[in-house]
């Protein structure tokens, strides 16, 4: 229950969640090689619909620990979309 979790993982599950068919953005992340293949099209669909911009630098670093903040705020978003399409 503790247990972190990637920023990749949470992209996966927001992307199961709210069903999105977005096409991947035509811009990518820097690190978008470092993407799992099982989160590939997650976070590229997240990315293309706006609820993820990802770092400064143009990573995405989704093998790292994702922060509550990151965490909180793309929760949030994906709960205003939810609430558009209802």
């Amino acid at each position: 229950m503790d247990d972190p979790i990637r920023s990749e993982d949470i992209a996966v599950m927001i992307d199961r969640a709210l069903k999105l068919k977005a096409s991947a953005s035509d811009k990518t992340f820097t690190d978008e090689e470092a993407v799992s293949d099982y989160a590939r099209d997650a976070v590229g669909g997240l990315q293309g619909a706006g609820l993820i911009q990802g770092c400064e630098d143009g990573s995405f670093r989704p093998t790292e620990q994702a922060s509550r903040a990151q965490a909180a705020i793309l929760i949030f978003s994906a709960w205003k979309i939810y609430l558009q399409a209802d």
